[in-house]
């Protein structure tokens, strides 16, 4: 991310898709945020989460709480 790295990272967390109708925002915006962040030169790996359903790994975990997680502790895609 070349510009507002931090800025970039929560457009991309709250954009982020989730499958779920009631969180996901609306496919005109998805679109116009998918282009800006490109244009922006955001990771492709980070553009990719708003085209579609990225699973959480332990380094979101790491980035979203700023530690890892306490041992037995885990995200887990909900169903």
């Amino acid at each position: 991310m070349t510009k507002w790295p931090e800025a970039q990272a929560a457009i991309v967390q709250m954009a982020a898709r989730t499958d779920d109708p009631h969180r996901d925002i609306g496919e005109d915006l998805r679109v116009r945020v998918i282009e800006r962040l490109a244009a922006a030169g955001t990771p492709a790996e980070d553009v990719e989460r708003l085209r579609c359903y990225v699973a959480p790994a332990t380094s979101d975990g790491i980035r979203m709480f700023g530690e890892a997680l306490p041992a037995g502790l885990r995200l887990e895609e909900s169903a």
